[in-house]
């Protein structure tokens, strides 16, 4: 256990005098490859293009340098499971899960892990807070589980789902979850799974979890708040936020009032008021992630943060910079790793200019140091 927590802190940027979180068992030897990462989207979710081609392009090895360069330890892979599964069958498709296993390989040969994730939106049978579709599920991570578990279990990571909601039986949840937990565990007996609440991978649903009795589970929790600031012109979610203009962070009361007048709706501007009088900032957002740290303290459990980001296409860029900085300074001060939502996507870290793609040097200072040893 000393040997994992040692091997942790060398992953993080230099944090407070609070003490780790535990690690459990064979997670705990891992965890430490969870430290920096980033989500690839549009990838195998919310594809650009489904041409095997297309896929393999989208990702190069300049890119899997880029990246580790900077200082990342691992990626996060959301995959539509309809990508991969045919439900009228009920099973998988064999030449586009191995073009995703080959895919994938492109960061594990280059020693970065990778967290397969289950990151259904667009396929019909996943139907979130309903008993119908387990049945399904469990076929279908039984199956992708199966094909899996020949990767290596030191680099490959399987993620059971991402962000479930709408449950209104709140026991509902954790009862299929460890149903699908079983079904993986059957048929990849190694690898560490990534497990969470309900309420969209919420610290809220987090904290409703009792721990399974297995050892090798790291508990997710996604972090994005306040989502009025982090999610201003958003066109999906809620209504208001694709009206909201100029949110700042932290808010200021001249600055709320320059927001409240670019609003391009009235419940656009009264939400922007409502905001500027919540309070946030780096202590508000150190308060938030500690009781996820309560939490993971309480269960002796290991807990890891999945998603942060806010959505740069509206989003004050300095601001988004301060928000990145105080988010990615909570987490180092409790020793958890993360994923910054996303790679080349609306969150983006990647930029690309008359085909050249780099990293946002922004954006990765507002993420922290690199640690000097990894």
């Amino acid at each position: 256990m000393l040997r994992s927590l040692v091997a942790l802190l060398l992953f993080v940027a230099a944090a407070h005098a609070a003490p780790p979180v535990q690690a459990r068992d064979q997670a705990s030897d891992r965890i430490a490859r969870l430290a920096r990462g980033v989500n690839v989207s549009n990838w195998f979710w919310y594809a650009r293009s489904l041409e095997p081609d297309s896929v393999r392009a989208f990702i190069t090895p300049d890119d899997v340098a880029q990246l580790k360069a900077a200082g990342f330890t691992h990626v996060r892979v959301p995959f539509e499971p309809s990508f991969v599964w045919d439900d009228t069958q009920h099973a998988l498709k064999p030449g586009r899960v191995e073009l995703m296993k080959q895919s994938l390989a492109s960061f594990t040969d280059a020693g970065l892990a990778v967290i397969v994730d289950s990151h259904p939106n667009t396929t019909a049978w996943v139907k979130h807070g309903t008993a119908e579709f387990t049945d399904e599920y469990e076929k279908f991570w039984s199956a992708l589980a199966s094909s899996f578990s020949t990767t290596n279990p030191d680099l490959v990571f399987l993620e059971i789902m991402n962000e479930p909601h709408d449950y209104q039986d709140k026991a509902l949840w954790p009862a299929q979850q460890a149903r699908f937990v079983k079904a993986v565990r059957a048929a990849a007996p190694t690898h560490t799974l990534i497990v969470t609440g309900d309420e969209w991978g919420g610290i809220s649903g987090l904290r409703r979890l009792t721990p399974l009795d297995d050892p090798n589970l790291v508990y997710s929790f996604h972090f994005y708040e306040p989502m009025t600031f982090t999610h201003q012109g958003a066109t999906w979610g809620a209504p208001n936020w694709k009206d909201l203009r100029e949110v700042p962070y932290p808010p200021t009361p001249e600055r709320i009032e320059a927001s409240a007048k670019a609003a391009k709706s009235d419940k656009a501007r009264d939400e922007a008021n409502w905001y500027g009088k919540q309070g946030w900032g780096p202590d508000k957002i150190e308060k938030q992630i500690a009781q996820a740290v309560a939490w993971s303290k309480e269960h002796n459990a290991a807990i890891y943060c999945g998603e942060f980001g806010a959505y740069a296409e509206h989003c004050p860029p300095a601001d988004r910079a301060v928000w990145l900085a105080d988010v990615t300074t909570a987490l180092a001060r409790h020793h958890i790793g993360w994923a910054m939502w996303d790679y080349a996507g609306g969150f983006r870290l990647r930029l690309e200019s008359e085909g050249k793609r780099t990293l946002d040097g922004t954006v990765l200072k507002a993420l922290g140091p690199v640690p000097a040893s990894r």
